[in-house]
């Protein structure tokens, strides 16, 4: 239950999944999307803080129900391309910028590229990763 910000209405953790948003960021725990409540996640495209947010079948049942799941190593990468190049002291905005541009489009690379493959983003990632380690 979140307790410390003023004004707010005090909901239950599990209710966060049946808000009616867009955008869903499971980011505290792994596996809070599960089959038995991916039923009721209202949102239109969860988007990950967190890694591995749901498990395997309650990804499949929210795929089924029409929700966009961006896959855990695709949606964190953003983050840590970020910090790594914080780390070599490039410019905040230079940094900023980069991963606005450049993550922004690969997201929409891999969504796109999963719907004319017919798969799922989360698979299509993995393949892509795995071609460019292997290849």
């Amino acid at each position: 239950m979140v307790e410390v910000y003023r004004g707010a209405d005090q909901i239950e953790k599990e209710e966060l999944l049946g808000l009616e948003v867009d955008l869903l960021c499971p980011c505290a725990n792994s596996r809070s999307i599960t089959v038995d409540n991916a039923g009721r996640v209202v949102a239109r495209v969860i988007s990950p803080g967190a890694n591995a947010p749901t498990t395997a079948r309650g990804r499949a049942n929210s795929i089924l129900q029409g929700v966009l799941p961006i896959p855990d190593c695709v949606a964190n990468c953003g983050g840590v391309l970020a910090a790594s190049m914080r780390r070599v002291r490039l410019r905040k905005d230079s940094v900023r910028r980069f991963v606005d541009q450049r993550f922004r489009q690969k997201v929409t690379e891999v969504i796109k590229a999963a719907e004319r493959g017919n798969m799922s983003s989360r698979k299509y990632a993995e393949r892509m990763a795995e071609g460019k380690f292997l290849g």
